[in-house]
């Protein structure tokens, strides 16, 4: 260590070897995330080896924020005892031991988000935030997580290994430059060697805290390196631990949760103006307004299959050549195909609540754990109200996300999760297999048949989300290599299997199915707004009476699925969400949201604003990575807008309770 001179004080220099030996560590754990994102890397255009060790200069500014506020307290406490000459007293050993065992604590945790990190940015595509444990209100659900996924699993071994090994080199360093006993320091020499080099460092160290010689302090969009990459360099110089403690201080800063994003009078306007609304409707809600039947009620009944993690990009039908989904392609050659259709996030309670209730959940708020209940205008409840019997089922606990309250509040009369199947049949992490349960809902849906009343259900699948674990009780037979695509082939063969099943049913050609995905997968890290996250196949099945096949090209997205489905009902209904009939109406955008920003995309250009208040615009359909906002200023300043009044207006409409059910004033 002789790049550190003896001459100073001895709390300084382990300090000092503290802080290095943890940068080179976190250092070695961005180059783990760079290795197993290295396609990523091969998408940059130019000079590739330039723009990596700019981020990793990057990541040498975030990692010594974080390890100056592990160092922080450690820090204080040693240079109090420096100042009163005491550092060297061995009366002093249980101080130092503390010491130790906060520095240890600090960096273990930092270890243990870097663990959780790399798959999570694998999965997500973003790097760890507070929104990755949010949903995980049960202990026993984070450890199923933890222990059942491998990748989960070993990252976790491996970090408890470091974490043992670092705490022996920790006690090493605390008895070779703490502990040992020293010559007093003179009064000559105290203020020269202890209290000169203390001060300097409490200057040095501050700057470390503060990331930079600016008045703001170090942010997130610092670790941007180029406006025309792909995703990974711009998030690679960034530490898990700095954007984690972030974004829980976002999380509860009333000013975010607020949402603040333009005035809220000018956004509803805006939206009534987007949706045609007249002037002379008088509903509570400013946004409410009245669906008229054009032709008699058509009482079908209606199935929707929430599609766990299926991405648009697993499917033939957009350009997957692996034969993944046979089943499915097949459903979309068969009946309307929505080519272009969106998940309003990237979260399954985001898919389950836009798709129900046809508002957009946005950022970090999840209206399914507000603590009052709120009931929503939505499917459960206009078809509850038109006589319509209506069940939930899931493969999984319902206390996930709260369904199990939340929906019955809703007007779910039914329903069904993990505690109403045999323990025998429960496989994995998420329950029963999908296959199960569609067995199941077709033994529930006789029963509802027999009641001689139409039924709604929903079914939200599980099977196809980490940790995978193949069904063992069924004749299924992947082929496929990796066990991410035997696990979509798996859900494919299950749809395959339910429909060969409940094409024998009395109640089958009375009966519209719905195919979409809850959200996508992270298969294409292309931009930091992963599309193939978002796009979605959605499907409307109903041989005997979608008469043929259509494929439509207009946008839309899972909020436009309650207006779409009482179109095809043709039930007369008061419209309170932000949803279009799409065989009737279109938009001139969609839009939704990520943990951390909003986008907005057309048929050409995808429009994102983050938290950081950076903002882009690319040309998605050749995976453009040239930021557009100056050239297209008019454009930007449209889906700006657009974006900006229908998050707003979505959450006003939850803020002031003006979102359930609604009658003409």
């Amino acid at each position: 260590m002789t790049l550190i001179p003896r001459s100073w004080p001895k709390h300084i220099r382990y300090l000092l070897i503290v802080y290095l030996q943890g940068i080179v560590l976190f250092t070695l754990l961005r180059i783990v995330l760079l290795i197993i994102e290295v396609r990523e890397i091969e998408k940059i255009e130019g000079n590739k080896l330039g723009i990596i060790l700019k981020a990793f200069a990057n990541g040498f500014r975030f990692d010594t924020v974080v390890s100056c506020y592990i160092l922080l307290i450690p820090f204080i406490i040693l240079t109090i005892a420096a100042f009163r000459n005491i550092q060297h007293v061995d009366g002093n050993l249980r101080l130092y031991k503390i010491v130790n065992t906060i520095i240890l604590i600090g960096y273990i945790i930092s270890l243990f988000a870097w663990s959780s990190d790399i798959p999570y940015y694998h999965y997500f595509g973003m790097r760890l935030n507070a929104f990755a444990v949010s949903r995980f209100n049960h202990p026993e659900y984070i450890l199923k997580m933890m222990t059942r996924d491998p990748i989960n699993l070993v990252s976790l071994i491996v970090c408890a290994a470091v974490c043992f090994l670092y705490a022996r080199l920790l006690r090493k360093l605390r008895i070779n430059y703490l502990s040992k006993a020293v010559h007093l320091i003179t009064s000559g020499t105290y203020f020269r060697k202890t209290i000169l080099p203390s001060l300097v460092f409490i200057l040095v160290f501050l700057i470390g805290i503060w990331g930079t010689l600016r008045p703001q302090p170090l942010q997130a969009k610092d670790a941007v390196v180029c406006d025309d990459c792909v995703s990974l360099p711009n998030q690679l110089g960034l530490n898990p631990l700095f954007t984690f403690v972030l974004s829980v201080f976002d999380q509860y800063d009333e000013k975010n949760n607020k949402l603040i994003l333009m005035d809220e009078n000018l956004a509803l306007k805006n939206v009534r103006q987007y949706l045609s609304i007249p002037s002379n409707e008088k509903f509570d809600s400013p946004i409410a307004r009245s669906i008229s039947a054009t032709d008699s009620v058509r009482d079908y009944n209606i199935v929707i299959v929430l599609m766990e993690s299926m991405s648009a990009d697993f499917l033939g039908r957009f350009g997957n050549r692996d034969n993944l989904t046979p089943h499915i392609d097949s459903l979309a050659n068969q009946g309307w195909s929505f080519d272009h259709f969106y998940s309003s996030g990237m979260h399954t309670y985001q898919g389950i609540f836009s798709t129900l209730f046809g508002l957009p959940c946005v950022l970090r708020h999840h209206p399914m754990l507000d603590q009052e209940i709120t009931s929503y205008s939505g499917l459960p409840n206009y078809l509850h109200a038109a006589g319509y019997q209506t069940s939930y089922f899931t493969t999984h606990e319902g206390y996930r996300d709260n369904v199990e309250k939340f929906l019955p509040a809703n007007n779910f009369e039914n329903f069904y999760s993990l505690e109403d199947y045999p323990k025998d049949e429960i496989e994995g992490v998420y329950g029963v297999p999908d296959h199960w349960l569609f067995h199941f809902m077709i033994d529930q849906s006789r029963e509802m048949h027999e009641e001689g009343k139409p039924f709604f259900s929903v079914i939200m699948t599980g099977s196809n989300h980490p940790p995978y674990e193949l069904p063992q009780n069924c004749s299924f037979v992947p082929d496929a290599e990796n066990e991410r695509e035997q696990m979509v082939q798996y859900a494919d063969w299950s749809i395959g299997e339910f429909l060969n099943e409940v094409k024998s049913q009395p109640w089958f050609g009375k009966t519209v199915f719905v195919f979409l995905g809850d959200h996508g997968m992270a298969l294409d890290k292309t931009y930091d707004v992963s599309l193939s996250f978002h796009h979605i196949p959605c499907i409307f099945y109903a041989p005997e009476i979608l008469n043929e096949a259509k494929v439509f090209d207009q946008l839309g997205g899972q909020i436009d699925l309650t207006a779409t489905i009482m179109g095809i009902l043709n039930q007369p209904f008061v419209n309170n969400t932000l949803g279009i009939d799409l065989l009737k109406e279109s938009r001139p955008f969609i839009f939704f949201s990520e943990d951390d920003k909003i986008a907005c995309m057309n048929e050409q250009y995808i429009y994102a604003l983050r938290n950081s208040e950076v903002e882009t615009l690319y040309h998605y359909p050749d995976a453009d990575l040239k930021n557009y906002l100056e050239e297209n200023a008019s454009l930007v300043n449209d889906m700006r807008t657009y974006l900006k009044s229908m998050m707003q207006t979505s959450m006003w409409m939850m803020k002031n309770k003006k979102v359930g059910m609604q009658i003409a004033m």
